[in-house]
Formats: C-alpha cells, sequence, structure tokens
C-alpha cells in the first residue's frame, strides 16, 4: 500500500458520511475526494461499515482475505454462507478459488459478448419505459435488474422465480 490504512477520527463528516444521501447522488464525486485526502479508512456509524476510499488500499484489502474475509458478503446485508448456497462474493479461498474455477468458462470475453443481444434488449426496455415516464431511477430501472435478470438467465431460474432473486 502507498500510504498507511488508520483510522482517523476526524473529521467528523467522514462517520457521518451517507454515500447513499440525497445530498451526493448527483454528484459523490467531491465527498470522495475529500474522503480520500482526509479519512481514507472512516467508519460509517451509520452502516456499521468501513469505507476503504483509496485504489491501492482496496486492492491491499482485497488481496488480504485472512484478515478481510469476504464471508459475509461484501456489502451491507450479510449473504448467504456457501454451505446454504452463498454466492462467490461471500466466500475466502480455498472455496472462493474451487468456485470460481468451476464458473470461469462461463465468464471469458467470448462469452460474455454473446450477451451483448439480450443486455441491449433489457437496457432498451428500460430506456423505453422511462422515456415514456419522461425519468429514470438509473440503479432501479436499469443497474439492478439488468445484470441481476442476466445471472439469473445464466444459472436457469425459472422466470417464475425471477423476480425473487433479482430483489
Amino acid at each position: 500500500m502507498g500510504r498507511a490504512m488508520t483510522a482517523i477520527s476526524g473529521p467528523a463528516a467522514a462517520s457521518a458520511f451517507d454515500p447513499f444521501g440525497a445530498e451526493h447522488r448527483d454528484d459523490p464525486y467531491p465527498a470522495y475526494a475529500v474522503l480520500r485526502d482526509e479519512a481514507p479508512c472512516a467508519h460509517l456509524d451509520r452502516y456499521g461499515v468501513w469505507l476503504i476510499s483509496r485504489y491501492d488500499d482496496v486492492a491491499a484489502v482485497l488481496r488480504d482475505w485472512e484478515t478481510f474475509s469476504s464471508a459475509t458478503g461484501a456489502g451491507l446485508e450479510p449473504v448467504a454462507t456457501p454451505e446454504e448456497g452463498g454466492v462467490i462474493l461471500s466466500t475466502d479461498p480455498p472455496d472462493h478459488t474451487r468456485v470460481r474455477r468451476a464458473v470461469a468458462r462461463d465468464f471469458t470475453p467470448k462469452a460474455i459478448g454473446a450477451l451483448e443481444p439480450r443486455v441491449r434488449e433489457l437496457v432498451g426496455r428500460a430506456l423505453e419505459v422511462a422515456l415514456a415516464e419522461g425519468q429514470v431511477d438509473w440503479i432501479d430501472q436499469v443497474a439492478q435488474p439488468v445484470p441481476t435478470t442476466v445471472m439469473a438467465e445464466l444459472m436457469g431460474y425459472p422466470d417464475r422465480h425471477r423476480q425473487e432473486y433479482c430483489r
């Protein structure tokens, strides 16, 4: 790591920072710049999680799975364990390595390229809805449902179960 990762107590704004707050939604980049400069490792009190804001620090955390386990997932909500059918993001080596090898052929550039027509179709439908409504919530209408729908289809979830998977 270039700079040492140390939790700092100030500025107080770092601990109260809400990356999902309306004040940051349209332009989060100034707040991220402040975090990188003043609080590169900040505890977000509201969510009870640590936010690491510098690339080199994030890369170091991702490589050090023994210290920074992914067993409960990489998001705000805990995910299922591998025994419960958890996803690749909620596993550490050696389980992660085994699962990654098993799905690697499905994520080659050629395999991903073959998904383009379906992704275009899903995005096109979302944009048609947005144009008809005169507005779009990009996260709710595109960024979340498109990849989860594609993944559900890749995994063979029947149509009747896809909505549950995509929540």
